[in-house]
């Protein structure tokens, strides 16, 4: 099982601010489930084909993402629990939301050097995930959360990643993998901060509708 840490969108020199109340993502916890989350991840899925062959003409945004408040995201393409391929920020980088999904898909499927280039014949075989994130809150122990529903920031001497829910099948493995992959030193100690995650996930919507 492979896991690939996230990129943070400039997020590697320090411990972010908390500068987003947590009760932003209440407006997306109203959309799971509903029609308005399976739009909206087909949306995101249009962003990245739309990325990968340009000739399919303009793209119509998803009704009601203007209105939601803006949050930090981030955009999955996952194999199962194996992490194809992620981008994204604690801190909204666009106007709306669904310029930042926009703006995602393109990095998704263009800026993630540390894997081989994403391919139209391959996205049958992925599902899509749209992590809305919350504030960051330091802790001493990431074994303490809850990581169905929280994410995990780990960072030490300038390199930083993310674990966000369902990359990986326990929260164990993939503290070990991502301290490999940033190259942390084993003996040095860590910060650790969690946050809340609100997902929309294609593999949910697709149990939900079996």
């Amino acid at each position: 099982m492979r896991l690939l840490v996230c990129v943070l969108l400039g997020l590697f020199i320090q411990m972010p601010p908390q500068v987003f109340p947590e009760n932003r993502l209440q407006s997306y916890r109203q959309w799971v489930g509903s029609p308005r989350e399976r739009v909206t991840l087909q949306y995101a899925r249009n962003c990245i084909l739309g990325a990968l062959e340009p000739q399919r003409g303009i793209l119509q945004k998803a009704p009601g993402l203007s209105s939601l408040p803006r949050t930090g995201v981030y955009l999955s393409l996952m194999r199962d629990r194996e992490v194809r391929v992620c981008m994204g920020s604690f801190f909204p980088h666009a106007v709306s939301m669904a310029d930042t999904i926009q703006d995602l898909a393109q990095r998704v499927t263009f800026g993630d050097t540390r894997t081989r280039p994403l391919f139209l014949s391959e996205m049958g075989d992925l599902s899509l995930v749209l992590s809305f994130v919350g504030p960051l809150q330091e802790i001493t122990d990431p074994y303490d959360i809850d990581f169905a529903t929280q994410g995990l920031y780990l960072s030490q001497e300038g390199k930083g990643g993310v674990l966000l829910p369902g990359e990986t099948r326990t929260l164990s493995y993939g503290i070990q993998r991502l301290r490999k992959q940033l190259g942390i030193d084993p003996q040095m100690p860590c910060r650790y901060a969690t946050f809340e995650v609100v997902a929309f996930d294609e593999r949910s919507v697709t149990r939900r509708m079996e």
